[in-house]
């Protein structure tokens, strides 16, 4: 499937991942999955130089089974 991106652009969701829960912004997004993990994507910090074009895992939070973002 796909996840919203921005203004007319989109995202795939992680290989054989169930997203449950996005968050959009005007920079970046983040979609929790069915098991608890937390993918972001775009410029996820103001001072990053660099933008994630797809999700990326956040791996800070492996040990923590995150239900939804907002």
């Amino acid at each position: 499937g796909t996840t919203s991106r921005g203004a007319g652009s989109s995202a795939e969701a992680p290989q054989g991942k169930v997203v449950k829960s996005v968050s959009a912004g005007t920079a970046s997004s983040v979609a929790v999955t069915a098991e608890g993990m937390v993918f972001v994507w775009g410029k996820v910090d103001s001072s990053a130089t660099e933008s994630f074009l797809q999700p990326t895992l956040v791996r800070a939070l492996d040990k923590i089974a995150i239900e939804q973002v907002s």
